[in-house]
């Protein structure tokens, strides 16, 4: 009877450490789709920069 408690406990400990890693995993799933899609937002609305910067350097100091 006691093995037969210990079991049952041990699956309900499993069961749950299971369903609290589940929701985290979607927690975090949903957070790096969030940022991904702000990323997208920010990329289409950022300027292209200048045709010419960084084509050429001075070197007279």
């Amino acid at each position: 009877m006691e093995l037969e408690l210990t079991y049952s406990f041990g699956n309900a400990q499993a069961s749950f450490a299971q369903k609290v890693n589940l929701a985290l995993t979607k927690k975090v799933l949903d957070t790096a789709e969030l940022k991904g899609d702000q990323m997208v937002e920010m990329l289409k609305t950022s300027q292209a920069p200048h045709p010419t910067l960084g084509m050429s350097i001075d070197l007279k100091g």
